[in-house]
């Protein structure tokens, strides 16, 4: 049986650039070590926390959501991204 009007939604979302969103840091962070995460908080001028490792719960959640990052242009890059993707600009 045919659908009579057919909805199609193929068109309907504007195509989105690739973003070139570095890779997050997958191992594990020896304590102490510094680390990066995009900060979408907008008190960070440049977008960027930086972080010292202390195994803590909140690092972990953060580690497992793909946040953590090495460098700082990592970081920002992934918070250029994120602004991207949702539309947005940075100013």
């Amino acid at each position: 049986m045919a659908i009579a009007n057919p909805v199609s939604f193929a068109n309907s979302i504007p195509p989105q650039p690739m973003l070139n969103i570095p890779p997050p840091f997958k191992g594990r962070p020896e304590k102490g070590q510094v680390y990066y995460m995009p900060d979408l908080s907008g008190f960070e001028e440049t977008g960027v926390t930086e972080n010292i490792w202390q195994g803590h719960f909140v690092d972990w959640d953060r580690l497992n959501m793909g946040l953590v990052h090495l460098t700082e242009p990592n970081a920002r890059a992934h918070y250029i991204a994120i602004i991207q993707s949702s539309g947005g600009v940075i100013q």
